[in-house]
């Protein structure tokens, strides 16, 4: 089901409008594959997370939102805050096109609280113009002001489209001492990614800097959703780039994401000391932002993708990003693990106890479960391989531990759409289960490694060991939904847990008063 957008310069009308119209969208859902504790626009599509901002007091998390339909179109700005990490509150529709610079669409960028306590947001206006696009088109730099933290003011273009770009966008701005400071993605004139920086001592004039990184590879054309931020004395660059290739089990999706670790002074460029890696290996994980919360840093990003449409589309929605990962530096490489307040969300305990498996005597923990927080540690034994699943025999999604080919996976073949396998690899080369299994020759048997999942109605979550790999995928499985353990070629014992996981949206959705004619 898709409604039509029509522009209009009025902005709380356009605003009116795309609620009413994604109120009506949201009527039909069909919440089998709706998510219950990751984020996601209550009808319609959404991709990537935006304006991220901890004010002391709530989270503020918005994101890309086309509220007409499932499949990408204008983007709006949606919004959910969280007072405890764990359960969110949604909040009316923040952003919709109504300037010149962004009548095609208001697109990703980020948030931040001024020094007189307003939010202030940054975005990307965007403009479909056809080539060559001439200076006051293409792509701008966007700026509005919330003192409520709800309705936001348009202050409009702060930095123009440079001259002979046309792919330049999602400003992420963070203060650095005195000084504001803005990184943006940007197709070069020679149509090479790049990550360009810019400076502002009040928020609203900005002076180009420099050009802080620029991609090697001159297949990457375009690098998205860039992120900067210090971890210690290491600084951290996030990027999504268009163009690379698959090298291995990294960078297997269209839409991937990854980093360089490296160091960096105001007046100079970034300087990499160490490879690009990938930040994410599973099917679904693109455009990851980041923020403070409480000194901590941590991460959404988006669970989708610009190709094929998700099974859900046809439910009514598309699109949740992931749950909120603190970020860790650990030997040379970015952790990520889920944040210690999504165990608020835990309800009953299903299993809490070793099993014994085996290929003839798989182990159910629990049974025709919607959403879980499962954890497996193996303890001794020789198979081959370890599988997880979430399903049943007809239809099913697994996790597999696989000693032979030293990698974890996630293997969607018997979910709905969007198939295929999915790995990461855990091989000792690659230090992820630490000084321990650095030990572990490839024909012993697997010893005290560990990894948990997050089960949601339409997704998983793997995060191997402490964080050294996570896997993010949408999966969509039918019918009953066991959570079964199993060994293959050989025994294993493991200790398990299993939690049920809440609503993270317990509340009523907010009544939204529409202006009839607005709405019309």
């Amino acid at each position: 089901m898709s409604l039509s957008f029509e522009f209009t310069a009025d902005h709380d009308a356009a605003l009116a409008r795309a609620r009413a119209a994604n109120a009506q969208l949201a009527a039909a859902v069909n919440p089998r594959w709706y998510p219950r504790f990751h984020i996601a626009a209550p009808a319609g599509w959404i991709n990537d997370p935006n304006g991220l901002v901890h004010t002391g007091e709530e989270l503020h998390v918005f994101f890309q939102h086309h509220p007409y339909s499932t499949e990408w179109g204008p983007m709006h700005w949606g919004h959910v805050v969280s007072r405890d990490g764990a359960t969110w509150e949604r909040r009316p529709l923040a952003l919709a096109p109504s300037l010149e610079a962004d009548r095609d669409g208001v697109f990703s960028g980020s948030a931040l609280q001024a020094t007189c306590g307003h939010l202030e947001v940054f975005y990307t206006g965007n403009r479909n113009v056809a080539e060559p696009a001439p200076a006051s088109c293409g792509q701008s730099q966007c700026r509005a002001i919330s003192r409520d933290g709800v309705t936001f003011e348009k202050k409009g273009v702060v930095v123009p489209t440079p001259e002979g770009v046309r792919d330049f966008r999602d400003p992420k701005v963070w203060r650095h001492g005195d000084t504001y400071r803005m990184v943006v993605g940007v197709q070069s004139r020679d149509r090479r990614g790049e990550v360009w920086m810019y400076s502002s001592p009040d928020l609203a004039r900005w002076t180009f800097d420099r050009v802080l990184y620029r991609h090697p590879d001159p297949r990457v054309f375009m690098l998205e959703c860039p992120d900067f931020f210090p971890l210690g004395d290491t600084w951290v660059l996030i990027f999504s780039p268009m163009g690379i290739r698959p090298e291995g089990f990294a960078h297997c999706n269209v839409n991937s994401a990854g980093y360089l670790l490296g160091s960096w002074r105001p007046g100079g460029s970034f300087e990499p000391r160490a490879p690009y890696r990938t930040l994410n290996w599973g099917h679904s994980f693109y455009a990851p932002q980041t923020c403070l919360i409480n000194g901590q840093r941590t991460l959404f990003g988006w669970m989708g993708s610009f190709g094929r449409a998700p099974a859900s589309a046809a439910d009514g929605w598309s699109g949740q990003l992931t749950v909120p990962m603190s970020v860790h530096l650990e030997s040379g490489e970015l952790c990520l693990r889920p944040a210690p307040t999504l165990t608020r969300l835990h309800g009953r305990c299903l299993w809490n106890d070793d099993a014994a498996l085996s290929a003839s005597a798989p182990t159910i923990l629990a049974r025709d479960v919607t959403a879980a927080d499962i954890s497996v540690t193996l303890l001794a034994g020789a198979c081959e391989r370890l599988r997880l699943r979430i399903g049943s025999d007809t239809s099913s999604v697994s996790i597999i531990v696989d000693r032979n080919s030293g990698t974890i996976g996630v293997d969607r073949g018997g979910a709905v759409g969007n198939l295929g396998y999915r790995a990461a690899p855990w091989a000792p080369a690659y230090r992820l289960w630490g000084e321990r299994a650095a030990e572990i020759a490839d024909s012993a048997p697997l010893a005290e490694l560990s990894f948990r999942v997050l089960v949601d109605a339409g997704s998983v979550e793997v995060i191997a060991g402490n964080g050294e790999r996570v896997l993010s995928s949408l999966a969509f499985v039918e019918g009953k939904r066991d959570i079964t353990l199993l060994a293959e070629e050989g025994d294993i014992t493991v200790a398990a847990s299993v939690w049920e996981m809440t609503d993270a949206f317990p509340q009523a959705e907010p009544v939204l008063e529409i202006d009839a004619e607005a709405g019309s």
